[in-house]
């Protein structure tokens, strides 16, 4: 399993028990969303992605990152549905 699988399950990679981790790092996400660490930051400084700090690290809860997925694929339905006039979320498929 990768990362980026074990990330969005909530799984165990990089663990040796098998409670699912709940805390990730910036770079972790990063790699997870096929993004630059940067662009992580950026979302967390800016507020779209909610992050803690334990002692001196910063670590996203995979709850906030889902939540953050969730947004961006409401976003991106809306948009695709003001673009196509509400037909490609309709029938799933765009009109020719």
């Amino acid at each position: 399993m990768t990362l980026a699988e074990s990330a969005f399950d909530g799984g165990t990679v990089g663990t040796t028990s098998t409670t699912p981790r709940l805390l990730f790092s910036t770079q972790e996400v990063a790699r997870a969303l096929g993004v630059s660490e940067r662009h992580v930051k950026n979302l967390v400084y800016s507020g779209a992605l909610l992050s803690i700090t334990v002692g001196r690290l910063r670590r996203i809860y995979i709850g906030d990152l889902h939540a953050y997925i969730d947004e961006r694929r409401e976003v991106a339905a809306h948009d695709t549905a003001s673009r196509t006039g509400g037909h490609e979320a309709v029938c799933g498929r765009r009109s020719r």
